[in-house]
């Protein structure tokens, strides 16, 4: 029962990590989209393209790129890339705290991607640093049908072997 609790859980961060970095919208629950550009043009994620170029000043960090585990605005943005742009549930829980407070599972965060994001969903994450290991993160969503989203969230990163990853997601 407890571990079918921090599964759901996890499920509901994935889905938040989305949902909560953004924050605002006048739709559902659901991560909806207010009318977004389309196109390919660069700074833009998925073919929904979004408006999102790349800054890294005075700890705020925004993008859609492909991340690492270099630090902790570095393995977010991989999280989210792995999620949104691969929809790989394996992909994104490589960045992502063996011993996490909170994130599910790859089948887990898979079973999210597929489930509650469309195939083409485009999006850009704002990072803002509170603490060495500890962000405030927005993630625009927007969607094939022109909804958009934002989902706020705070992220807790912990150092592992080198590596910056994700342990902890919350809803802000």
């Amino acid at each position: 029962m407890a571990l079918a609790a921090v599964a759901v859980v996890v499920v509901l961060v994935a889905v938040g990590v989305a949902k909560l970095l953004s924050g605002s919208s006048d739709r559902p629950e659901r991560p909806a989209a207010a009318p977004g550009p389309t196109g390919a043009s660069p700074g833009l994620s998925g073919p929904t393209a979004v408006p999102c170029p790349a800054e890294h000043h005075d700890g705020l960090v925004v993008g859609n790129g492909a991340g690492d585990t270099v630090d902790g605005p570095e393995a977010i943005l991989g999280f989210e890339h792995a999620y949104y742009t691969d929809r790989s549930g394996e992909l994104a829980r490589r960045f992502v705290a063996a011993d996490t407070a909170n994130v599910t599972d790859a089948a887990g965060l898979q079973r999210a991607i597929d489930s509650q994001i469309p195939a083409g969903t485009g999006y850009c994450v704002r990072i803002t640093t509170r603490d060495p290991q500890f962000f405030d993160v927005d993630v625009d969503e927007y969607r094939p049908d022109g909804r958009h989203q934002t989902y706020r969230q705070s992220v807790r990163t912990v150092d592992r072997d080198g590596r910056t990853l994700l342990y902890q997601i919350l809803a802000r």
